[in-house]
């Protein structure tokens, strides 16, 4: 049977659900298309511009259904979060003490802290071991960069705030082991921005005692300096 002799019943419906974040959108494409079958069978013909009112795009969730951080406003402009967040993912610091004056600031906000002592990290086995334990990876996690991946896009992130992953004396596992540390900054800012397409807001922030510590490309950004710290001046340099 060709193509076009295919009756609209015997066709299949093509969804694409990239991850687990578009479940809601799968949800809703199946109901719509079970609603329109229902009405086929009735013999209601849909009203043209109602079909098209009621038209799903492509990752769009309509504005009633969102329960996620709301977008930044003009209003933040000025605060550690708009600074954290403007230019990428993952922010780094030098000093102790403008890490924790950030990291109280998120606290009051409520942001869930999550610090990680990067010194004792002697492998990268100790490194994604230390990662699963301290962000709940369930029983199952592998223990790999992949599995590392996967489960760190279903960590709990709490909708009116964020999560802030926090390591300390990142130079010193960099220094240890440079692959492993790169990819691990790679996924954890590919996540983070994965998170924030869905209202989800999780901020990495790297404390080095090396001030002249850099990365290469991080998906998709890079790890900057934060506010404070960005001019070299600022870092003893």
């Amino acid at each position: 049977m060709s193509r076009s002799d295919a009756s609209p019943r015997s066709r299949s419906v093509r969804l694409r659900v990239h991850d687990g974040n578009d479940l809601r959108l799968f949800a809703a494409q199946l109901r719509l298309t079970a609603d329109r079958r229902r009405a086929s069978d009735a013999g209601i013909v849909p009203d043209p511009s109602v079909a098209r009112r009621r038209r799903l795009k492509p990752g769009v969730i309509r504005h009633e259904e969102r329960t996620s951080m709301a977008s930044f406003t003009e209003a933040d402009l000025t605060g550690v979060e708009w600074a954290l967040f403007q230019n990428g993912w993952v922010t780094m610091y030098w000093k102790t003490n403008v890490l924790e004056s950030d990291c109280a600031w998120l606290r009051d906000h409520g942001y869930h802290i999550q610090q990680f002592a990067t010194e004792h990290w002697s492998s990268a086995s100790d490194a994604l071991r230390s990662l699963g334990v301290g962000l709940a990876f369930p029983d199952y996690y592998g223990q790999n960069l992949d599995a590392f991946s996967d489960c760190l896009s279903d960590i709990e992130i709490p909708i009116h705030s964020g999560t802030a992953i926090v390591l300390l004396r990142y130079d010193c596992f960099a220094a240890v082991d440079p692959v492993t540390s790169h990819a691990i900054l790679d996924i954890l800012s590919r996540r983070a921005r994965g998170h924030m397409l869905f209202g989800r807001r999780l901020a990495i922030l790297v404390q080095t005692d090396d001030p002249k510590l850099s990365f290469g490309p991080l998906a998709p950004t890079h790890a900057g300096w934060n506010r404070r710290e960005w001019p070299n001046k600022n870092r003893g340099l």
